[in-house]
């Protein structure tokens, strides 16, 4: 059914910024519907209105329609917002989105992926079947649900190579769809001297999670603590995040959350 919806939705954010998204997507008619990005996301848009100051360089790495870009817009008003997207008709939107400028703004929307490597490579899209939000780099992730992706190719970088022209990032929000690995791999060098603030989702088992638990054992080598987030948005010391998410848990509600690494 989502398929066959055509045109173009106007919504609103919770604090009445407006912003566009296809009518033929869940995801984009889930923002549209509530104005804001639901579930454990909540908590993330809470603790970034309480951590981000005026000055902060905001990587967001999976940008999709651009929730997070525009919270940025109201808080980092100095400071500096990178997007990230590679699927073509997201980085539209997001150029709908940011199209015009604000006083002194600096907005960066870049149409590639994050990865261990710059160049091109293979991606699976899913916003072909109305679910854009389950775009991933892994071919193993998009073998596991078949015909709900496609495959394109895209251009990718790693975030060493990207802050050699850019500002450093101070805070990071990265949900990339079980490619966080690849893509931390490829910042080991940037996040060792500037270690920006981390919010990351994360797999718990059975989910093919791997990829995650590389993650988390890449920024505890390089000095990072993880964190829970809490309903209000604070935080609260989350030790050994990469063997409890090995591990199926019995009180585990979700298969996935949201972490802050700092």
């Amino acid at each position: 059914f989502l398929r066959a919806v055509v045109g173009e939705i106007k919504g609103k954010t919770t604090w009445g910024r407006t912003f566009l998204v296809p009518a033929g997507d869940v995801y984009g008619i889930s923002l549209a519907c509530f104005g804001l990005l639901t579930g454990p996301d909540i908590c993330v848009a809470k603790y970034l209105t309480k951590k981000m100051k005026e000055t902060d360089v905001f990587y967001d790495i999976g940008a999709n329609y651009g929730f997070y870009g525009m919270l940025a817009q109201e808080l980092a008003v100095r400071g500096e917002i990178h997007l990230f997207e590679p699927v073509p008709q997201l980085t539209a939107y997001l150029r709908k989105n940011f199209s015009v400028p604000r006083k002194n703004e600096k907005i960066f929307l870049n149409e590639v992926a994050i990865s261990d490597t710059s160049g091109r490579s293979v991606f699976y899209e899913s916003y072909s079947t109305a679910a854009s939000g389950n775009s991933t780099l892994r071919e193993d992730v998009s073998r596991e649900h078949e015909g709900a992706f496609r495959p394109v190719q895209v251009d990718n970088i790693t975030l060493d190579e990207y802050v050699k022209t850019h500002s450093y990032p101070t805070i990071i929000k990265m949900d990339i769809e079980g490619a966080e690995g690849k893509a931390l791999a490829g910042a080991r060098d940037a996040l060792a001297r500037w270690h920006p603030a981390i919010v990351m989702e994360v797999w718990f088992a059975p989910l093919n999670n791997e990829e995650h638990i590389h993650a988390v054992k890449i920024l505890y080598g390089l000095g990072y603590k993880s964190f829970s987030l809490k309903a209000d948005g604070e935080l609260q010391e989350f030790p050994d995040l990469d063997r409890y998410i090995a591990e199926p848990q019995k009180d585990s509600a979700t298969f996935n959350g949201n972490f802050v690494f700092q």
